[in-house]
């Protein structure tokens, strides 16, 4: 496998791009088509005890910590890559922030509403539920930062598929674990994926910046001396 050499980043993602976004229009679909109650009910029908042990691990990949252990083991193979990584977490941290405590505060998790309309929801046991705050998700966005950076490092078809399979997996995983709706995520994979490929997209040649704006302050200034 050919990875990308140190301090280069690939201009080609294409396939991890076409099948996310495929994903997302699907998704869409399906919200524009089944009502949100309806829809959440239908996929918490649906489980098992390997699903249930499997979702409940693989969810905690798109916690921020995890991101932030990615960004330090990239810094060690492609140190811009990993900084642009960084930047991006930051961005979409702050994009989920202000999204969840001051655009929609209000916004209530599964778990609360189906409690509060008296419907039935299957709950894991040992999965710690949250009640409020749900949109955007968060570890969607994450799961998308992620898997859209690791998609950088090869061309490579199979590792774009596997990028992809990650992010939607660990996207798919709150809705399974009834932590967010299916609109949530979706909101929160689309904001992860978009800021991701705007600061990593190789036409920000952040090097070419930082180098101009350093042969910049070493020029020495014409001066003018009166007569």
């Amino acid at each position: 496998m050919k990875w990308i050499a140190k301090n280069e980043t690939s201009p080609l993602i294409s396939f991890y791009l076409t099948l996310c976004s495929l994903v997302f229009l699907f998704t869409f679909l399906i919200i524009l088509l089944v009502e949100p109650i309806q829809l959440h009910s239908k996929v918490n029908s649906f489980h098992s005890t390997y699903f249930d042990y499997f979702f409940s691990m693989i969810t905690h990949l798109g916690d921020g910590m995890c991101a932030i252990l990615i960004c330090i083991i990239l810094f060690f193979r492609n140190t811009m890559l990993a900084i642009k990584m960084m930047l991006a977490l930051l961005l979409i941290s702050l994009l989920i922030w202000i999204s969840k405590f001051y655009l929609f505060p209000d916004a209530n998790r599964p778990v609360a509403v189906f409690r509060d309309l008296g419907k039935p929801l299957y709950i894991i046991n040992h999965v710690k539920m949250n009640l409020s705050r749900t949109f955007p998700s968060g570890h969607a966005s994450t799961a998308f930062l992620i898997g859209c950076t690791l998609a950088y490092l090869s061309e490579k078809i199979w590792w774009q598929l596997l990028c992809a399979s990650f992010s939607i997996m660990v996207a798919f995983s709150r809705v399974y674990l009834s932590q967010h709706f299916t609109e949530d995520v979706l909101a929160g994979g689309i904001i992860g994926l978009v800021i991701t490929f705007l600061v990593l997209h190789p036409k920000l040649n952040w090097r070419k910046y930082l180098d101009g704006v350093k042969l910049n302050k070493n020029t020495p200034k014409n001066t003018i001396h009166a007569n």
